[in-house]
C-alpha cells in the first residue's frame, strides 16, 4: 500500500499558503570542527541521544544540548592501539537494535590504511563498545581507503571506499572504489567479523567510483540493498550505475549485479 501525502509549501494557482512559520523551540552549542575539510556527521537515536562526529572527535549529547560525552576519535577507540591521520568519520543509528555504528579511517598510504569500526554495546553510546580494524589496503596493491560512504540494511552494514594511488591526490590517484558489506550481528557481539568485500566495480573496463549505498527511507530494508555510481572524471556524463547486492552476508549466497541507467540528456 502507498501513502500519499501532500503539504503545501507555496504559491500555487494564486492561493497563498497557510503554513505557519518554523519557530526555534531549542537550540545549543553544537560540536567544532577541527581540521579542513569538517567530515561532520550526525546521528540521533529514538530517545533522543545525539552523537555528533566531525573530523577528529566523537562528542554525544541529550536533547536538551547537555553535553555526555567528548573525547577525540583516536582516544574513543584506544583499545586498538595507536591510530595515525584519523579522518572521515561516519555515524549511524540502527533503530531495529537500538545502537550505534561508528566507521572512521586511520593512515594515508598503503602500509597504514585501516577502516575502524566501532559497534555500541547498549542503546546508551556513552559506554562500552566494540571495536575492529580492517585493512584499507586489502587486496595488498599499493592503494589506500578514502571517502566513506554508509548505511545499514535490517541485517548488514555497508561501506563504501575509494581506493587511492599512494603519494596521489583524491582525483589523480583514484584506482577503483570498493564495497564492505558486514555482518551487524557480529559485531554487536563482538564476535569476529563476517563480511563480503566487493571490488572490480567495472562497467566496460573502466572502474565506478563514489559508490553510494541507498538506506531505506523509513529505516533499515532488505536482505537486497541497493547503490548508486558513477563514472569518474567525466566532464559530460549521461550515465548512471544501479548496484544490487542481493542478499544478507549470512545467507552465504549474496550477488552484486549492475545495471546501466542512461539519461535522455549528458
Amino acid at each position: 500500500m502507498r501513502r500519499q501525502h501532500h503539504v503545501n509549501t507555496g504559491h500555487r494557482s494564486g492561493q497563498r499558503s497557510n503554513t505557519p512559520a518554523p519557530v526555534m523551540l531549542n537550540n545549543f552549542i553544537g560540536n567544532n570542527a577541527q581540521g579542513t575539510p569538517n567530515d561532520n556527521h550526525i546521528a540521533i537515536s529514538d530517545s533522543g541521544i545525539i552523537v555528533s562526529v566531525a573530523n577528529t572527535n566523537i562528542k554525544m549529547y541529550n536533547d536538551t544540548g547537555l553535553q555526555l560525552y567528548s573525547k577525540s576519535l583516536s582516544a574513543f577507540a584506544n583499545v586498538l592501539g595507536v591510530l595515525q591521520s584519523v579522518s572521515d568519520p561516519r555515524i549511524v543509528y540502527d533503530p531495529a537494535t537500538d545502537r550505534f555504528i561508528l566507521i572512521f579511517f586511520s593512515g594515508v598510504a598503503s602500509t597504514t590504511s585501516k577502516v575502524v569500526v566501532g559497534f555500541s554495546k547498549t542503546n546508551n553510546p556513552t559506554g562500552a563498545w566494540n571495536f575492529y580494524k580492517l585493512s584499507g589496503n586489502y587486496l595488498s596493491d599499493t592503494t589506500w581507503s578514502d571517502y566513506p560512504i554508509v548505511t545499514i540494511s535490517d541485517h548488514d552494514l555497508f561501506v563504501t571506499f575509494n581506493q587511492l594511488h599512494d603519494s596521489l591526490d583524491w582525483q589523480t590517484g583514484f584506482k577503483y572504489s570498493i564495497i564492505w558489506q558486514i555482518d551487524k550481528s557480529t559485531g554487536y557481539n563482538g564476535d569476529t567479523l563476517l563480511f563480503n568485500y566487493w571490488h572490480n566495480i567495472e562497467y566496460n573496463g573502466r572502474p565506478v567510483w563514489n559508490i553510494c549505498p541507498i538506506r531505506g527511507g523509513s529505516g533499515p530494508t532488505g536482505p537486497e540493498t541497493y547503490l548508486l555510481s558513477v563514472r569518474p572524471h567525466d566532464i559530460s556524463n549521461d550515465t548512471v550505475f544501479l548496484h544490487t547486492i542481493s542478499n544478507s552476508v549470512l545467507s552465504g549466497n549474496a550477488q552484486l549485479s549492475t545495471k546501466v541507467l542512461t539519461t535522455n540528456v549528458p
